[in-house]
């Protein structure tokens, strides 16, 4: 798992550095296939993918990414406080209210 981590991190990290261009083909994409799907242009047909093939690759991508790889990136919500980093602020007589 630690390996997969790892890869995908790098994916990540090149995938954010092109992050405007894919945005860019993304939003593109978008209005062709919105446009072909109204009828306003007719787009040939590339690839016929069914539909059962493209919901168990979209579950499967998100259960991989989302559910082992994505929080095995990100820090810990409630990272454990080591009591001798806590340290109390000095009361300023200069500021009211401090709690």
């Amino acid at each position: 798992m630690e390996r997969l981590s790892i890869f995908a991190e790098r994916i990540k990290r090149e995938t954010d550095r092109f992050s405007p261009i894919l945005n860019g083909i993304g939003w593109v994409s978008f209005a062709l296939i919105t446009t072909d799907y109204a009828g306003f242009v007719d787009l040939p047909t590339l690839v016929s993918v069914p539909l059962w093939l493209g919901f168990i690759v979209a579950c499967f991508r998100w259960a991989v990414w989302e559910g082992l790889i994505k929080p095995q990136m990100l820090p810990p919500a409630n990272p454990p406080m080591d009591t001798q980093m806590v340290a109390t602020r000095p009361q300023d007589t200069e500021e009211p209210n401090q709690n």
